[in-house]
């Protein structure tokens, strides 16, 4: 792990060189100046602030002995507790410097020590980049380090978050009511509705932006917005109209078929086009029938297979209800 140290006055470092004790030196600060330390004959002094590659155990005795001491930016403040937590392939970290982390500084946590994979390291401990896997040992206040951690998608290794227990709030399912009436009702434009309703779940707290914007799956929303100006081509020069006569040559149409059908046993059309439209609408076995499916299948991380094993007993359900609801209103 990398973490600043500094030597105190009574430590048994005064007066040694790099190679005399287990760590590897990164850096050396002395009277707020970097120490070309390689030099030969180079001796620690009392006050020398280290950037140092240690184990966690060596570094804990060395702290509980007076060899050395946490920078005074870095010591644990009255109340705090620390924290241990890696950072994972979908953490927003990754790539990230540990100078630049304002999740971490807006909560007033500091990062005391980082067991890094990167093989070499260069600069201050603020110019460290992230990569998967490395672990950061955080100080701060416990509430503002379990907001921060989830924040960052990062797993905590110890000790872990409490889980808060489940609240149930009206609140936010009010609001997003109101704007789904607003919109039914013609009263604004969906835009405005729900741009609103955002406004005022921020506003009361029920929502945190920086959260939503760490929760969205930008790959997938990058796609769908990329599929709307692919739909504008496709219909404004003539491709929609050649595929659809395409499909209608290739294909026998089903609502004149159905209409054909009702004609000649001599019933009504409307429980057969019903049953053409929910057949189309059923769309509950692939993550690519609806674009809602594939939206939630980055969400939630699901595989195609998820969507037939779950697919399955819904497609069944509605289509039961589908036909108990045709025989009861249009039959």
């Amino acid at each position: 792990m990398v973490a600043y140290v500094e030597i105190g006055p009574g430590s048994p470092l005064v007066g040694a060189v790099e190679n005399d004790f287990e760590a590897k030196i990164h850096g050396i600060r002395r009277g707020g100046a970097n120490l070309l330390f390689q030099r030969p004959g180079t001796r620690l002094q009392a006050g020398d602030v280290m950037l140092v590659e240690i184990g966690l155990p060596r570094l804990e005795s060395w702290l509980a002995d007076g060899t050395v001491a946490m920078l005074a930016g870095n010591s644990h403040p009255a109340g705090s507790e620390r924290v241990e937590a890696v950072i994972m392939p979908e953490s927003i970290l990754v790539g990230s410097r540990i100078g630049t982390l304002e999740g971490f500084s807006s909560r007033d946590i500091r990062v005391v020590a980082v067991a890094t994979r990167t093989a070499r390291t260069e600069g201050s401990l603020a110019d460290l980049q992230l990569s998967i896997g490395d672990v950061l040992y955080l100080s701060g206040y416990r509430a503002a380090i379990d907001d921060a951690v989830e924040e960052a998608e990062i797993l905590p290794l110890w000790p872990k978050p409490e889980e808060a227990a489940a609240e149930r709030r009206w609140g936010p399912v009010l609001v997003f009511a109101a704007g789904v009436l607003i919109v039914a009702f013609n009263i604004m434009p969906p835009e405005l509705a729900f741009g609103l309703v955002t406004l005022v779940l921020a506003g009361t707290g029920d929502l945190i932006l920086r959260k939503g914007f760490a929760e969205l799956n930008w790959p997938i929303l990058i796609m769908l917005a990329a599929m709307i100006p692919l739909g504008s081509a496709v219909e404004t020069t003539g491709a929609a109209v050649v595929m659809a006569t395409g499909l209608v040559f290739v294909l026998p149409p089903e609502s004149p078929m159905a209409i054909g059908v009702a004609s000649a046993v001599g019933m009504a059309p409307q429980p057969l086009l019903i049953a053409i439209a929910l057949g189309a609408s059923i769309d509950f076995l692939t993550p690519i029938g609806h674009h809602n499916n594939t939206v939630f299948m980055g969400l939630a991380c699901y595989r195609f297979i998820d969507f037939i094993r779950a697919g399955w007993p819904v497609t069944i359900a509605v289509s039961l209800c589908a036909v108990v609801s045709i025989f009861a209103f249009w039959v």
